[in-house]
């Protein structure tokens, strides 16, 4: 599999071959990238670059390159397929290592038959991007990341904001790398304030909850995103925050209504349910579910229903006893909000499964029939 590392061969007895729990690419930083003059009309690149990973690097006597880097730029017409740029390889660590650095590397054509370095045309690296690939030993690849994170508020809850009412912001953050960071900072009218936008694993989206402010004012956020590299961005947006909505505000709502169902009812500590459910009217919207414990305590998820109003959870159950499971919608300035009625989920301990009746019933019948056999057989 990897030479020096995992290699069966020749296999003259069983082999365990190993799981690969790496499944991602090796992190890349590239420092000190500069253009150097080699003459009035050609040009190198020299640059700086540390890789490292969890599982070691590919070696030079591995099949293939450990990395390559490559130019793409707009300005390389004189040269074939020029769409594709222009790329070498970088010879990697000569023995089995996690990370690897390599100072002062200098990138350029190749070089002529008696080794005189061939640079590339200035204008090559006019508005071009430097890129660095890098595999690990089981063919996980990445690049180096110089690109902010993208951001974009999905939607906001409630639309129309009215004094003492929180609300949700929901954010979409986009990025090559990781995300390290996300933040929300605004502006109440007298003093900055942050807050942490935490991730939802379910809707992959970032929410971060304002808390309720007065009325008559603009409430002006900023969101804050940053990648592991280092790399933001910064997104904006504001609110008018209205007087507390009255009953006569409500009148000409539409109503609306929430169903949902579990299956199964009964299950084991550590098995999953899938709860479904629909809002009508039909409305892709944000849907709230509230899980109650056995032992009381309560937590949240959240989905966006579908145009046909249908949406979805999967709860991992954890814990003996009843679970109680509500759905809710918190309106709009078009519909009413609603409540689903609770549906109980019922958890038993992995012991306390009972035997089915007629499992009994059948190897007692079976005994007997032995039994009986057994003294027919002594009378002859």
């Amino acid at each position: 599999l990897f030479p020096g590392y995992y290699d069966y061969y020749p296999l003259t007895k069983p082999a365990q071959i190993p799981v690969i729990t790496d499944c991602e690419g090796p992190i890349i930083r590239v420092e000190n990238a500069r253009i150097t003059r080699f003459n009035e009309t050609h040009v190198v690149i020299n640059f700086d670059f540390h890789v490292s990973d969890q599982s070691y690097l590919c070696a030079p006597d591995f099949v293939g390159y450990f990395g390559v880097v490559a130019l793409l730029g707009p300005n390389m017409k004189q040269r074939d397929f020029a769409w594709n740029g222009f790329a070498s390889g970088i010879l990697g660590p000569e023995e089995l290592t996690t990370s690897f650095s390599l100072n002062n590397f200098t990138f350029l054509l190749g070089y002529t038959w008696d080794m005189r370095p061939v640079p590339f045309p200035a204008e090559w690296v006019e508005d071009a991007t430097l890129t660095i690939y890098v595999t690990d030993m089981w063919g996980n690849w990445n690049k180096n990341d110089t690109m902010s994170p993208f951001i974009k508020v999905v939607h906001k809850t409630p639309e129309i904001v009215y004094e003492n009412s929180p609300v949700s912001i929901f954010i979409r953050v986009s990025d090559w790398s990781k995300i390290s960071k996300v933040q929300l900072t605004y502006f109440d009218g007298s003093k900055q304030n942050t807050v942490d936008a935490v991730f939802d694993a379910k809707t992959h989206l970032y929410r971060a909850i304002i808390p309720p402010n007065k009325k008559g004012i603009t409430i002006e956020y900023r969101i804050y995103a940053e990648d592991i590299h280092g790399n933001s961005a910064i997104y904006t947006g504001k609110y008018y925050i209205y007087e507390e909505e009255s009953a006569e505000s409500t009148t000409g709502k539409t109503p609306t209504s929430i169903t949902i169902t579990v299956e199964p009812k009964e299950v084991t500590v550590g098995e999953e349910v899938t709860i479904k459910g629909s809002i009508s009217p039909a409305m892709s919207t944000l849907i709230t579910l509230t899980i109650k414990r056995p032992d009381g305590t309560t937590k949240t998820k959240t989905v966006t229903s579908g145009a046909d109003g249908s949406f979805s959870f999967n709860v991992i159950l954890d814990m003996e006893g009843e679970w109680t499971f509500t759905a809710d919608f918190a309106g709009d300035h078009e519909h009413e909000p609603s409540t689903s009625t609770p549906v109980i989920v019922k958890v038993k301990s992995p012991g306390s499964t009972t035997t089915p009746l007629h499992y009994v019933i059948i190897p007692v019948a079976v005994i007997t029939a032995i039994i009986i056999a057994v003294v027919l057989i002594k009378k002859k």
